[in-house]
This record gives structure tokens, sequence and C-alpha cells, in this order.
């Protein structure tokens, strides 16, 4: 039989605070056994408390054997011994039985606090009047070595009422904790779960299942304990009893601390998970979500971990309830920053893995995927909306779904640009939306007004960046001009590679008349490297399913050369031009003089030996082997086969061509290495060698110079 909803039970109750009469402010109590690795960075780290607040610090001394006592006593005198009894709260209320502090704070001998600040400001700022209780995080790290960890939000602190103490013989609290509560922004450093051997590991596995038997003898009706037996079952990988203790737990007709039944549904679903059932863990969430009043909190750990049995489902019904649950959890992360002390107060255990950005990031995209693969337009603009808040730039992962989302739904893909541009977020990619939704409205002084906007933001190096030109030259808007003259040369490939993929023969020419006409005046120079980089943008472009002719796409190479080659004559001697001393010249500049050298003799129609240079150019520059190969593909096709001997241009190996300059310029370098020793004999030889691999190598007649006088100066030295 269902069981009626209630609303989610607060894990503490409101008080009205009295005034404090107390001498001392805070009391702190520390319980020491055989810590002498830490007890000393433990007692530093409080000492900044102790020095600005009246406080004192109460030491519970449970059998310490290892020297410990004698490094505390340089801190403290109030030292209290206690008789181990297998039993932690005991201990604790020892030290809390002797404070005479308004506030107890409690820690372990292996923790220590990074900062205590925000502590001492809480009590020097008479903010301690406003509150009841107060937590922190504790920092459990995996190992010694690595620096893993998990931050875990504890109750650490209360104000001493006559009803206060610890309970549990293991993983004792304080009870009860009264609110408001207060959440300080520090934390302390924890190894006690850095286990360095099996034995360590299974050795405390037991020593708390010992004690924890006999707190459930005492109490069979106490979920904590049940809670507390579930997750030491589960650490051993026992999932099968643990699973039965949650069971057992959730089937108690009366419930001590109604609290922890909330993370015991939460460790059920899990457990099934880690268990390798995900559809029971769907069934049992969906079943406990439906049947069972719980926290806020509760609902968000179930969902949460229902995600990881529905993700792997690819089904629409799976979608449509990772969609559902998306849209719940983002609500009542919502509700939780609203109300940061209903966090606190349903915060028995550590939860805050559910509110961490990393979490909402998955919930979000997993919904936005869910919402896509539905065609679920207006929840996943109610998603989309949570997921880029708070972000800015935008991440490109961000923008790459969204764009996909257009592409899925492309009958909203106008409502879906609208939505975005609507969005108040000082971003460049929604203001590239509201540019586009100017554009779809034909609204020149709109888009002209948007435009310098975003010039003025300082984006001009930001993602969408190149589309945003785009629109603009397309659009002959004004500011184009000054787009232009804030381009450096990655800027201008970005657009060039958005304009020859997406745009028109026209907009390309566009383009270059803008250059030419705006830019040439005051910078020719620059004028001419961006001229060529239009045309590589269009080469890279080429493959052999192109529309473009033969003579057309050597118009390409040829106006690509022929900018490049005035950009380098610009900037370089005159006689570096001539053939033997091209080799010190960039290798585009290189490239481009071979190429013209092919299409000379391709226009004397020298088919054979323009292939043999075709071939030549790409030992220069393997990056364009692609393209090349177009042209060979083109010029096959058009030619008789008896014309051509050259190999096919499938048959050339991009990687190959590669490797083979590599090698040839690691032959190089022993060449000259060798003259540089004098071995002008061995380096003659290597040198044979050389041509064998490059012949047509302008190096080589180079290095032969070099040898030759090697020889001469050599032989001079021996006369």
């Amino acid at each position: 039989m269902k069981r009626r909803k209630k609303n989610p039970v607060s894990v503490t109750t409101q008080v009205r605070l009295l005034p404090k009469t107390k001498p001392l402010l805070l009391t702190i109590s520390l319980l020491v056994s055989n810590r002498i690795d830490t007890i000393r960075k433990c007692m530093d780290s409080i000492r900044p408390i102790l020095n600005s607040i009246p406080s004192e610090l109460i030491v519970v001394d449970t059998g310490s054997t290892d020297g410990s006592i004698d490094i505390v006593r340089e801190y403290t005198d109030n030292i209290v011994s206690f008789d181990w009894c297998d039993d932690f709260a005991a201990a604790r209320n020892a030290g809390l039985e002797h404070a005479k502090g308004e506030w107890f704070l409690y820690l372990d001998d292996d923790e220590w606090f990074e900062d205590v600040t925000t502590i001492i400001d809480f009590f020097q700022s008479e903010d301690w009047r406003k509150y009841a209780s107060a937590g922190y995080r504790v920092r459990n790290y995996h190992n010694k070595t690595s620096g893993s960890y998990q931050d875990a939000f504890v109750m650490r602190m209360s104000y001493i009422s006559k009803d206060l103490k610890f309970v549990g013989e293991v993983h004792e609290v304080l009870m009860p904790l009264y609110s408001p509560t207060k959440e300080f922004d520090c934390y302390v450093h924890h190894y006690g779960y850095a286990y360095e051997t099996h034995e360590q590991f299974y050795s405390h596995f037991e020593r708390n299942m010992k004690l924890l038997k006999k707190q459930f003898q005492k109490h069979p009706q106490d979920v904590r304990c049940y809670l507390q037996m579930i997750q030491e079952y589960r650490s051993i990988e026992e999932y099968g009893l643990a699973k039965k203790f949650c069971y057992d737990a959730i089937a108690l007709e009366q419930k001590e601390q109604p609290g922890y039944i909330n993370w015991v549904y939460v460790e059920l679903i899990k457990l099934c998970l880690l268990s390798g059932e995900p559809n029971k863990a769907i069934t049992e969430g969906e079943r406990l979500l439906e049947e069972y009043p719980m926290t806020q909190l509760a609902r968000m750990g179930i969902l949460c971990a229902m995600f990881d049995g529905l993700k792997l489902q690819q089904t629409d019904e799976a979608a449509q309830k990772i969609l559902k649950n998306a849209i719940e959890l983002l609500k009542l992360t919502e509700f939780f920053q609203k109300n940061p002390n209903e966090l606190i107060s349903q915060q028995i255990l550590s939860m805050r893995e559910v509110l961490e950005e990393s979490t909402t990031t998955n919930v979000c995209i997993l919904g936005i995927q869910a919402a896509i693969q539905l065609k679920k337009f207006d929840q996943f603009c109610q998603i989309l909306r949570i997921y880029l808040l708070g972000e800015s730039p935008i991440s490109a992962a961000k923008i790459q779904l969204i764009e996909t989302a257009k592409k899925a739904m492309p009958q909203k893909q106008e409502t879906l640009i609208q939505f975005l541009a609507k969005l108040e977020l000082e971003d460049p990619y929604i203001y590239l939306q509201r540019l586009l939704v100017a554009q779809m409205a034909g609204n020149q002084e709109k888009m002209q007004a948007i435009l310098k906007e975003y010039l003025q933001k300082g984006w001009n190096c930001l993602t969408p960046y190149e589309q945003v030109w785009v629109i603009a030259v397309r659009n002959r808007l004004p500011a184009v001009e000054e787009l232009l003259g804030q381009l450096d040369e990655d800027n201008w490939r970005n657009i060039l590679q958005q304009l020859v993929q997406n745009g028109t023969d026209q907009q390309r020419q566009e383009l270059f008349s803008l250059a030419e006409e705006k830019l040439r005046p005051i910078d020719p120079v620059h004028t001419d490297y961006l001229n060529g980089l239009l045309y590589e943008a269009i080469i890279f472009q080429l493959d052999q399913q192109t529309s473009y002719s033969n003579e057309q796409v050597i118009g390409f190479f040829e106006q690509y050369s022929k900018y490049i080659i005035a950009y380098y004559r610009a900037l370089y001697q005159e006689r570096l031009f001539q053939e033997e001393n091209t080799l010190y010249l960039p290798k585009p500049c290189r490239f481009s003089l071979q190429i013209q050298k092919a299409f000379k003799i391709y226009h004397e129609q020298k088919y054979n030996l323009y292939l043999q240079e075709l071939k030549t150019a790409i030992e220069i520059s393997p990056g364009m082997a692609q393209p090349i190969k177009v042209l060979i593909y083109l010029l096959e096709k058009e030619l008789p086969e008896e014309q051509t001997q050259a190999p096919n241009a499938d048959e050339i190996d991009v990687e190959a061509s590669a490797e083979f300059i590599k090698l040839a310029i690691q032959v190089k370098q022993e060449i000259k290495r060798l003259i540089a020793q004098g071995n002008d004999t061995e380096a003659a030889c290597v040198l044979q060698q050389l041509k064998l691999l490059v012949p047509s190598d302008p190096e080589i007649e180079l290095l032969e110079e070099m040898i030759k006088n090697s020889t001469t100066k050599n032989s001079t030295l021996k006369n």
C-alpha cells in the first residue's frame, strides 16, 4: 500500500537563542590516541583560535603510548584521561562534560585546519549570537601520495545546550543540533582513510563493524546504525548484505532519528548500480520517489543515481525519463540556491556532490541530449537557460551542443536563435545570435549597432568571431572596416575557412575586393599575405569530387603563389630568390616558387616533367599533398593515359612524403657534420646517396660547393 506523502522532515529544530553569559566563547575538544605523525599539525592549526578569542582546549587521552601526550603538554595542561571502552561517543562526552565555553568544537588528532580565519571572524564579529550550530568540510584523502581527495560537509560545532551530547559507539555525532546553522568556508585535512595496505583497510572495517554490532544490539530501531552498516558493507563490496540492511531499515515501523532513512533510500539505488542492476536501480528509484516521503536533497540523490542507469539505455522511453528527472533536479538545485539553510538542515550525511557544478552540467547535458532526441523544444530551452547561466564566455563544448540542436530541430532553428538572443548574457555567442536575428529581419541598422557594440567588448579572439565577420561581409556592414583593422593571421584563416565552407564564390570575391580596397592603401604587404591565405583556404577545400576544372584549380594555385611570393619579396633580399639561394626562404615561399615552375612546364605541355615537379613541390611542403593530388587527378582525367607515365594521384602517400623529407633532412645534417670535421671524402659519398633520394633538391648544389671549398681549404693547410 502506498504511503501518504508528507512534507520533508527537517533534521534540525529552530530555537530562540538566549543571551550568552559564560566567560569563554569556545571549547575545543580533541581525542588523542597514537597519532604522533599528525598531532603537532593539529595543535598548530588551532593555536590561532586559542590566541585570538576567549577559548580553551580540552584533550581527551584515550590511551596514547607513542609520545603524543608529551607534545600535547606543550600546548595545554587541560588533559582528561579516559579508559577506552570501545565507545567513541563516551570518549567525546568526557570532553564535553568539562567544557566551559558557550560553543563546542571537536576534531581528531589526525585532522588539521588549513585556515581558521573564518572561525575567528565568526566569534570576533558577534555572529556567534545569531546561530545555534555550525559545520565545515573534511577533506578525506584517498592515499598519502597523489593528493586525490573527496570533501565531506560535517557538523562539528554547536552552542552548548543542557541536552547536548554525543551518540553512537562509532561515527559519533552531536545531538541535537539546532538551527540556524553557520557554514564555514574552511576545511581540515584528513588522512585517516588513506590506507597503505589492504590489511590496514580491513582492520579498520572490522573495528567499525564490531562497534556497530554492539550499538545495533542496544538500539535495533536506530536507522543511523543501519545506514553505517550499509556503508561499511559497501566499502568491502558486499553489496548483497548492504542491500539487505537497506530493505530492513525501510521496513522498520518505528524509526529512531528518522532523518537518516533518506540516505538509506539513496544508498539502495547506488548499490543496485554497483551490483550491476541498472534496471532495478531505475524501478526502485521510481518506487521510492513515489511511495515514500523524503527531503529534497534525498530526492536529488536518488535522481542523480538513476541517471547512471538511464543513460545506458538508448530508447525514447529512457530519454523521456531522463528529461523529466533532469527538469526536477534542476528545479531542486534552484531551490537550494535560494534556500541555503535548507541544504544544511537536510544534510545529515555529505551529499554535496549532487549540487556540484560538474553534476549540474552533466544533468543539463543529458537532459538537453534527451530533449534533442525527443525533439522537445520547450524542455530543451528550459534546460538550456540553466545550462548557459553563470559562464562567460560560453565554452566551445556548449556551443557545439547548441549547434547540434539547431541541426536536429531545423524547423525550430529560427525560434532557438531568437530564444538565445533574448538571454541576458554578456557573451560573444549571444551577440552572434542577436546579429542573426537582425539579419533574418533584414534590419541593417540593428545589425550595425550590434556589431559596433560587439567590437567595443573586445571579443575579437573568441569563438564566434569568425561567424560575426562572415555576417558583416555578407551584409556589407560599415563596421566591417573596423573589423578588418583587428585581424591577425589566425583570425583571417578562420574567417576564410568559414567563408570557403559556407559562403559563395561571390562572397569570397567580396572579401578579396574588401582587402584590396580598404587594406592595400595602408598595408600592401599584409594585404598580399591575406589574399594568399584566401586562396590557400580555397585550395585546402579541394578534393577529387570538385566541380572546378583543371584550369580553374591551376588558377587558384597560381593566385596563391603570386600573393605569397609578393609578400615574401617585400620581406627578404632579392638575391635569395635566385634558384641557388631559395633554400633559405620560408617553406610557403619555396613551395610557391616550385609550383610556379611546375605550371610553366605545364603550359609548355611537358606533362611528365610537370608531374615530377609537382612531386618535388610535395617534398617541399608535405601539407600540400592533398590539393596537389587533385591537380594530378584532374590532369590524368583530361589527358589520354599514354601521355602520362607518372604515378597515379592515389599512389602519393602523404605520410610517406613527410617521412621522406625527414630522412633527407637528416642526411643533409650528416653531410654538414662531416664537412665540419674535415671528412670531405666521406661527405661526398653521403652526398651521392642524397642525390638518389632527392635528385632535384636545390640544396645539393650548395652542399657540393661546401665540400669543394672544404677540400681546397684542407689542402692549403696541409701544404
